[in-house]
């Protein structure tokens, strides 16, 4: 059975943003070893404390310098943010194209105004910029309110439509906000977009480790 430095060793090389943020001292090794702590115990089938994660990582660290590592290729252009956003989830009991369509025209002449739709089979959940909350519920009265959540932010970030295919897009960005404790509440992906939301008090946080990771 390989040792909790091999299996930390493992999964840390298995993921470039981590990896990088190591190696640059830019890694809350803290975090990060609550993160895998979960998958280190699994794999070893013992109880393994924070202190030898941190540990192993230290080590690693040390290691990095003789290897090479492939800095993720992914770019962003650019990075919006909108606030305050607030979320609205509806139980779908019925075809919610209707009412979905008038909210559209009602916003259609209202500027920088944040409105996002996902729509699945038994659930529709919207995020919309706080100042429009009221509009939403008036429009989708008919249906039962499952979850409501405010103080969210959205991070925008714009890239090259020839990275919309590129392995690991996502998981580079989300991983690159796990490993600084940035939980997210939803995300979404456009043509040339990828929409992140999260808590308004992490938005500063999270534009920071991604301009970084991503953009410098």
């Amino acid at each position: 059975m390989l040792t909790i430095s091999q299996q930390v060793w493992n999964i840390l090389t298995k993921d470039n943003v981590a990896t990088e943020y190591l190696k640059n001292d830019l890694l809350n090794t803290s975090s990060y070893a609550k993160l895998i702590q979960p998958r280190i115990e699994a794999l070893t089938l013992t109880k393994v404390s924070l202190g030898s994660i941190i540990t192993s990582l230290a080590r690693i660290k040390q290691k990095l310098n003789t290897v090479v590592v492939t800095k993720p290729k992914f770019r962003i252009n650019d990075i919006a943010l909108k606030l305050p956003i607030s979320e609205i989830v509806y139980k779908k009991t019925h075809n919610p194209n209707p009412d979905l369509s008038e909210i559209y025209k009602a916003l259609e002449d209202k500027e920088s105004i944040h409105f996002n739709v996902v729509n699945v089979e038994d659930e529709l959940d919207i995020f919309v910029s706080s100042s429009q909350l009221e509009l939403v519920k008036k429009h989708m009265n008919f249906f039962k309110i499952l979850l409501k959540e405010e103080g969210l932010s959205a991070l925008i970030l714009k890239y090259d439509p020839d990275f919309r295919n590129y392995p690991g897009m996502g998981s580079q960005i989300l991983n690159a906000l796990a490993v600084n404790s940035i939980t997210f509440v939803e995300c979404l992906t456009t043509y040339s977009e990828f929409i992140i939301y999260i808590k308004q008090d992490l938005a500063n946080l999270a534009m920071e480790v991604l301009k970084d990771g991503f953009m410098t």
